[in-house]
């Protein structure tokens, strides 16, 4: 019956986009069922999507400390199944990524004889959007770019308006650092008025400058800076509840801290967890030395570079290893989820 045959296919994982390519190859019904549905409402792609709800890990792009690579695209894109749907952009110049998230990859690029600018790009669809800089001076920047469909719940976040949030710091007289925050609205197109420093204990974005940590109130428009548990190599991420989690590694091991909020806002770092990385890697190699440089959002899995041997995702829950890149100069990882089925 189509409706089992349905109900099967449903949870073939969405790990590997090809597997579901190749079931739709198996033969007429089966991809009369992937690409529309046995039932009469149809929408397979819409339940399966539901069904398995965190979209999967397609890759990563990748930022280098090195330049040898000017003459191609940059931050190349590393695909992290067997088949990787995605091309690169032909943006011509240099490359830098800032943001990967709800389908979308926030690029700072910097063309051969043209302004530096932002870049939006889909790359399950190919568009691409170019954006002014904000009208801000900044010597250390960073940005986000999200989904603005209202009532998405971004397991499929493809055309539609966007925003854009970015944050900058520079040198002002006196060798004092002054930070300011903006968004963008696709659907305006225009920049909002810059905020400067301020406390704020709304739902927000964190981003790491080389001045320190800052959240960012996407309601109140405010910013805010955190300090942090450790000075050694971290990220930070979104854990338990939507609370912030810093994780870092130090001899040899993983540490996860989370921020907990006093009722006057001031808030402090518990630590939560202490792994032995040694014992989970699947070829250990001694005197190696390794650090935290990206988590995948919404998920457990965190990017562990190994100096000389590999980029490795570790999930923190399970304590599963993958091995998914080889060993480079890397200055951030930025891991790109999102569905690819055959109705794309």
């Amino acid at each position: 019956m189509e409706e089992l045959v349905e109900e099967i296919l449903l949870r073939v994982p969405p790990d590997e986009p090809a597997d579901l390519v190749r079931a739709a190859l198996v033969c007429k019904p089966w991809r009369r069922i992937i690409l529309s549905g046995s039932g009469a409402g149809g929408g397979f792609l819409r339940r399966y999507r539901a069904f398995h709800r965190a979209p999967p890990l397609l890759g990563y792009l990748h930022n280098l400390y090195t330049d040898k690579n000017r003459e191609g695209p940059i931050p190349p894109f590393v695909s992290t199944t067997n088949a990787s749907p995605l091309s690169q952009p032909r943006l011509g110049g240099l490359w830098w990524a800032l943001d990967c998230r709800h389908g979308h990859v926030l690029i700072n690029s910097f063309p051969v004889a043209e302004p530096e600018h932002l870049v939006v790009w889909d790359p399950i669809s190919g568009d691409i959007e170019r954006i002014d800089m904000p009208p801000y001076p900044d010597s250390s920047c960073a940005g986000a770019v999200l989904c603005a469909v209202h009532g998405c719940d971004h397991l499929d976040c493809h055309g539609g308006p966007f925003l854009v949030v970015f944050i900058g710091t520079t040198t002002v007289s006196g060798g004092n650092v002054e930070t300011w925050a903006t968004m963008y609205s696709s659907e305006t197109g225009v920049w909002s008025p810059s905020v400067s420093m301020d406390d704020s204990d709304d739902d927000a974005l964190y981003f790491t400058l080389e001045h320190g940590v800052l959240k960012y109130d996407m309601v109140g428009h405010e910013l805010s800076e955190i300090e942090p548990p450790s000075e050694v190599g971290s990220i930070y991420m979104e854990v338990e509840d939507g609370a912030l989690g810093f994780v870092a590694e130090l001899d040899n091991r993983i540490y996860k801290w989370l921020w907990q909020a006093d009722a006057n806002v001031t808030g402090r770092w518990e630590k939560h967890m202490v792994m032995e990385l040694e014992a989970l890697l699947l070829t250990p190699a001694p005197y190696t030395s390794y650090k935290v440089i990206a988590f995948v959002e919404g998920t457990d899995t965190i990017f562990i570079i190994g100096c000389h041997v590999g980029v490795f995702t570790l999930d923190l829950k399970s304590r599963k290893v993958k091995k998914v890149g080889k060993s480079a100069p890397y200055y951030a990882i930025l891991p790109y989820r999102s569905f690819y089925t055959p109705g794309i």
